[in-house]
Parts: C-alpha cells; sequence; structure tokens
C-alpha cells in the first residue's frame, strides 16, 4: 500500500511540473501571438501611411497638372477668340 502511495505521490508530482510548464508554454505563446499581431498592425499601419503620403502627392501632383492644362485651355480660347 505504501509503495503505490508513494507511486501516486511521484505521478502527482509529475503532473503538476507538466501542468507548470504548460502553464508556461501558454503564456509564451499568447505573448509571442500578441507581438506577431503587433508586427503586422504596425506594418499594416506602415503601408497605409506609405500609401497615403504617395497618393496625397500624386494627388497633389495631377491637381497642378489639371489647373496648368486649365490655364493653358483657357490662354488658347481667349487667343482663339481674339484672333477672330
Amino acid at each position: 500500500m505504501a509503495v503505490v502511495l508513494h507511486l501516486l505521490k511521484e505521478l502527482s508530482e509529475k503532473l503538476d511540473r507538466v501542468e507548470a510548464l504548460l502553464e508556461r508554454r501558454q503564456q509564451v505563446d499568447a505573448k509571442q501571438f500578441k507581438d506577431v499581431q503587433r508586427s503586422m498592425l504596425n506594418k499594416v499601419e506602415k503601408q497605409l501611411r506609405h500609401l497615403e503620403e504617395t497618393h496625397t502627392s500624386t494627388l497633389t501632383d495631377l491637381s497642378t497638372e489639371l489647373k496648368s492644362v486649365k490655364e493653358s485651355l483657357e490662354n488658347a480660347r481667349s487667343k482663339f477668340i481674339g484672333f477672330h
């Protein structure tokens, strides 16, 4: 009977150690998952910021070009009207 109790005690201690290892592993996994999420969010944020900056400057350039074309059209129109 004493041998069985001793074996049960050893088994219980081993199970406690396994449980502790699993808990630590879950904590590490949760931290790594949060780190991956944070990294992905940072990457997406950086990409969005880059796109915003790129498109903003592109839109500004297009707007400037459009104004220039409109001015050229107005100049050509006034010259054409003045020519007749």
